[in-house]
């Protein structure tokens, strides 16, 4: 067995309790398996060893100077949907990261190398089940385009100037740390799961039909 092949196992089985491979293997290890997309998804406890063990490296810029903040831990683009914000003014649907069990105090690379590598294994995933390489996930996987490397490459930059550019309005006016995403535009790609959100939220139409909540 390789040693990288050991250093897997290793790591799967410290987490899970479960050893791809073997009887004790369990269903989120099968699933694991089907494409890298959802094995990078499965697997954050490797990718912080790869860290550790300069098997994957981020410039010194990025951890040297820089003080550590409050990370997502597993961030990627599965781990971000909507959801409802009670506040001073009702149930709210926002956008923004829905998954903490991962959440710690890092470094923030740590997060923005883990969301843009998901974005190329989505890339990946969205071409091989349209090229037969991959299953889809469901029977109602829609005729697309498939996604590929370029467009992976200028959503990265875009997410990094995002980010860049959210930084610069905190550090003018810190209240932007209360803000979420709450609304798009007619057109844009998350205007309809919105509406859709908004109508399984509480008082929403679809509540007590389609909500996991009612």
């Amino acid at each position: 067995m390789s040693d990288r092949r050991a250093r897997i196992l290793r790591e799967l089985n410290r987490i899970d309790g479960a050893t791809p491979g073997r009887q004790t293997a369990i269903g989120k290890h099968l699933r694991m398996a089907e494409n890298p997309f959802r094995f990078l998804r499965g697997a954050a406890q490797l990718f912080y060893a790869d860290l550790a063990d300069g098997v994957l490296e981020l410039p010194g810029a990025l951890t040297g100077a820089v003080p550590m903040t409050t990370v997502l831990g597993d961030c990627h683009i599965s781990n971000f949907g909507f959801m409802t914000e009670e506040g001073s003014h009702g149930d709210e649907v926002i956008f923004a990261p829905n998954d903490f069990d991962d959440a710690c105090i890092g470094h923030a690379a740590w997060d923005l190398l883990r969301y843009c590598s998901s974005l190329f294994l989505a890339a990946d995933f969205v071409a091989g089940v349209n090229q037969g390489r991959y299953q889809p996930p469901g029977d109602d996987w829609p005729a697309a385009d498939a996604a590929n490397a370029n467009h992976a490459r200028r959503a990265a930059g875009a997410f990094i100037k995002a980010y860049i550019r959210q930084l610069h309005r905190l550090q003018s006016d810190p209240e932007q740390l209360q803000t979420a995403l709450t609304n798009f535009k007619k057109g844009h790609v998350l205007a309809k799961p919105l509406a859709k959100a908004r109508r399984r939220a509480a008082g929403g139409r679809d509540f007590n039909r389609k909500s996991a909540l009612a």
